[in-house]
């Protein structure tokens, strides 16, 4: 049986290595610009930069709620929901961050 020889693998994973150093920094802007673009709703028909989504079920009283006021106040009723997140999210700034630092240490 032959011996294989692997020298000039090892002479291209360096070059590999480079190569991957280089490419790191352009995917960690991309990785930011479709974070960003997800942040700010940006995303319909951007290659690549697609929101997150869930499938949540909704009282049919909640969801008449939702509807009649987004509708009222001129936002999608994806919109409005995110809304009222984002404004529970920063009366609970405080518990949010300290819960996150506990489930951060358990890992």
């Amino acid at each position: 049986m032959a011996k294989k020889d692997f020298t000039k693998q090892a002479a291209n994973a360096s070059t590999a290595s480079e190569t991957y150093d280089k490419i790191m920094p352009q995917e960690v802007d991309e990785a930011q610009e479709v974070l960003e673009a997800q942040e700010a709703g940006k995303t319909q028909g951007k290659k690549g930069m697609k929101q997150q989504r869930i499938n949540m079920a909704f009282t049919p009283s909640n969801l008449d709620f939702i509807r009649v006021m987004a509708g009222i106040s001129g936002k999608t009723m994806t919109q409005y929901v995110n809304s009222i997140i984002e404004a529970e999210r920063e009366r609970n700034g405080e518990k949010y961050r300290k819960a996150k630092a506990l489930m951060d240490d358990d890992l």
